[in-house]
């Protein structure tokens, strides 16, 4: 753990941010400040969470706050993004707080950066919050006069949005609600339930004993949106148009194709020739492969498909920063175990056309190594990695694959059922040096056995009846 000290607020840098059973905030080196604090020369939003994937949820905005600014550091020295802690402690709360610097822009900005965010439900600047609804309405009369005369002339059109975490709020309650307010607000322009000019949300948070979050203390906040969700995910946030993208498992090309859609000039590799020419067949028997994907999507096609694989990949050596993004879901082995390519001196080609090369076993330990060094070698620096790596309930933080030039940046996990999965995000941060790589190895090597060497076993394994169900907000939320 790191403390920095910044305007002499308390900044805390953490590896892991653990709690709620287990969840965590899916950041690595998350920077929080404590709840209520300020930070000069930054702007304080809500962000308003869905409740679901929540290992995801901080990860996407930070991700999408980078690629938006430019960088991942403010003037000031800190991350794009400086979060708060919540109000409850608790880092599955639907609520938290963070700090942008003003060199970041205001609503528009807000408002693409909400656009961007598949698991944000809105984000807020908010005018008044408390235990109470009057406690809330009392703080929105007090706020600051010169900010309020902006949006409450007389041609300001306005709406407000009730929404009940936790608890359901009738029609004549909401009514009642907004009727409250009037005379806290201020707003002298027409309601307008049609695209007003601006959105008011009131917030109340009183959750049942039944809830997902035990723990949630009652609370009612009063915000004005700057910006409401549309969005994507962390995975795709460093493809923008024109970025080089390859996906080195491309199968029918499920992931290049939102990377195209971002306008990205894709290439992809496959170990299995009989995927990249032909591909599958639906239930009308037409082909299904990487090019009527594209075509379907209408999408410009790829650039290049290849029979190849990492272990034996078919670019030159010394061949360096090539590509921006990396997107891969390797082979997990649960049906099937992952191939690479094996030299066969007795093979002989007959016919090129219907010539199926030679493979061996490939394990997922080997692969993954494979992969973090190609990537060290092809990326260009500030390019980042993104994969799809399975775990199981008894793996641990430190299985996960390592290399010295990328840097960890999210590490997020979504459970499946008897196993998970964790969608990991590396960035290049150096060139690489061979003769680091062995070093690092050296005196890092890498288990020889990984828990999730036990995958198959675990998931097709008998059902134990005498087991407890899990917890519902494990399957519900995480």
């Amino acid at each position: 753990m790191e403390i920095l000290d910044s305007h002499n607020v308390r900044v805390e840098e953490l590896e892991r941010c653990v709690d709620f059973e287990g969840v965590e905030t899916g950041v690595a080196g998350i920077h929080i400040i404590d709840a209520g604090s300020t930070l000069p020369d930054r702007r304080r939003y809500l962000c308003f969470f869905n409740h679901r994937h929540l290992s995801f949820r901080l990860a996407e905005v930070e991700a999408a706050a980078e690629l938006l600014y430019g960088s991942p550091h403010a003037p000031d020295g800190l991350p794009v993004i400086v979060w708060e802690e919540p109000g409850d402690g608790l880092v599955a709360s639907s609520f938290w707080y963070f700090h942008v610097h003003v060199d970041f822009g205001g609503d528009d900005m807000m408002s693409r950066l909400a656009n961007e965010c598949l698991l944000v439900k809105c984000i807020l600047d908010i005018w008044g919050e408390g235990l109470t609804l009057l406690e809330t309405q009392k703080m929105v009369g007090k706020y600051d006069p010169e900010v309020k005369r902006l949006y409450s002339g007389e041609d300001q059109s306005f709406k407000f949005v009730i929404d009940g975490w936790g608890t359901a709020i009738s029609h004549d309650e909401k009514l009642a609600i907004i009727d409250s307010f009037e005379q806290y607000t201020g707003f002298k322009g027409p309601i307008r339930m049609k695209d007003p000019m601006h959105l008011y949300w009131v917030i109340i948070a009183r959750p049942s004993k039944h809830s997902t979050v035990p723990g949630r203390r009652p609370w009612y906040a009063f915000g004005r949106q700057v910006g409401v969700n549309e969005a994507r995910g962390p995975l795709l946030q460093n493809v923008r148009k024109s970025s080089f993208v390859v996906d080195p498992f491309v199968g029918t090309g499920g992931l290049l194709v939102p990377a195209a859609a971002r306008g990205a000039i894709t290439f992809g590799m496959d170990i299995d020739m009989r995927v990249i020419k032909i591909g599958k067949k639906d239930r009308h028997g037409n082909a299904v492969n990487v090019w009527t994907n594209f075509r379907d999507y209408n999408l410009a096609s790829p650039v290049g498909l290849v029979r190849a694989d990492i272990d034996r990949n078919p670019f030159r050596p010394g061949l360096t920063d090539m590509f921006d993004v990396i997107l891969a879901d390797p082979p997990y082995g649960v049906r099937a175990g992952g191939r690479k390519s094996k030299s066969d001196p007795n093979s002989k080609i007959t016919d090129r056309d219907t010539h199926i090369p030679s493979t061996a076993p490939y394990p997922l330990a080997e692969c993954l190594m494979d992969l973090l060094e190609w990537s060290a070698k092809v990326l260009v620096m500030g390019g980042r990695l993104g994969y799809w790596l399975p775990c199981l309930p008894a793996s641990s933080e430190d299985e996960l694959p390592r290399h010295p030039m990328l840097k960890m940046k999210y590490n997020c996990e979504q459970v499946l059922g008897r196993y998970s999965r964790r969608l990991v995000i590396m960035e290049k941060i150096r060139h690489h040096d061979s003769r680091e790589v062995d070093r690092y190895f050296r005196d890092n090597p890498m288990p020889e056995k990984m828990a999730i060497d036990e995958l198959w076993d675990v998931v097709y394994a008998p059902a134990d009846p005498s087991q407890d169900k899990k917890p519902i907000f494990r399957s519900k939320t995480v």
